[in-house]
């Protein structure tokens, strides 16, 4: 999506960009593609987090960019449940990649979306207009670092 405004009061520390995946049952037709255009999953059942989530939002703008609404026919509070109704062969989904970095669960496969390329980028918004207090600069530099060890393994 968007960044944030380019506002003067306002760092932006980018932390990662992530490319989208579209994990589907492995026995799904599409389940032997090496990638998948998004608008080939137009007539497909989605499995998608609940609406306000802005996971469920870049989904669905995604779809809407390549001219389809997503037939969304369950949803999931958290990943596990997600990945839990892909594995049961309810639909498929689209999650970004860090999601799968322990594994790719039991009976699914995980497939790279060929066009567009749907990212979200992750990062931190501090203020620019002071300094950070010890404790928010303890957290902020925790962060930056963590990310920057679990990108080496992405």
């Amino acid at each position: 999506g968007p960044l944030p405004p380019k506002d003067s009061n306002l760092n932006n520390t980018i932390l990662f960009t992530e490319n989208f995946s579209v994990l589907l049952n492995a026995n799904h037709p599409f389940a032997k593609r090496s990638k998948i255009p998004l608008i080939d999953l137009r007539n497909e059942d989605f499995v998608l987090f609940p609406e306000g989530y802005i996971m469920q939002k870049l989904v669905v703008e995604a779809c809407n960019s390549v001219g389809f609404t997503p037939k969304i026919t369950s949803e999931g509070e958290d990943m596990d449940a997600i990945k839990g109704l892909v594995a049961a062969g309810i639909g498929l989904t689209l999650l970004p990649e860090s999601t799968f970095y322990d594994s790719t669960p039991r009976f699914t496969k995980k497939i790279p979306i060929d066009l567009p390329n749907i990212r979200r980028t992750v990062g931190i918004i501090s203020p620019a207009s002071r300094n950070l207090s010890p404790s928010e600069k303890v957290f902020h530099d925790f962060v930056v670092q963590f990310f920057s060890l679990l990108g080496q393994y992405q």
